[in-house]
């Protein structure tokens, strides 16, 4: 919520905007919630670079992504072998088999 309030502050609220923008068609698209965020998460580095023009936010941003995908990547590979392209797909209600 942070960086919520000071891209806001900063006048960047278009980068939230686009952010939410582009996980909301992605979702639109293909009812998917995770998607929606891993595209969104891969744009955030080119987003950082449009609002600020700094090498220092970029890098920044792009760390923040590499963190997030080397923590969820073990879990998300898993999954892929269990289920193939099917955890590709839309949405599910029912939470996982463990």
């Amino acid at each position: 919520m942070l960086s919520a309030a000071s891209s806001i502050l900063y006048g960047h609220a278009w980068v939230l905007g686009a952010f939410i923008g582009i996980i909301a068609v992605v979702w639109w698209l293909r009812h998917n919630l995770v998607l929606g965020n891993r595209v969104a998460l891969a744009c955030l580095p080119l987003l950082a670079w449009l609002a600020t023009r700094s090498l220092t936010a970029t890098l920044a941003a792009a760390t923040l992504v590499a963190v997030i995908a080397a923590k969820y990547t073990p879990e998300a590979l898993a999954d892929y072998c269990k289920r193939g392209l099917a955890s590709l797909g839309p949405d599910e209600i029912k939470p996982k088999d463990r």
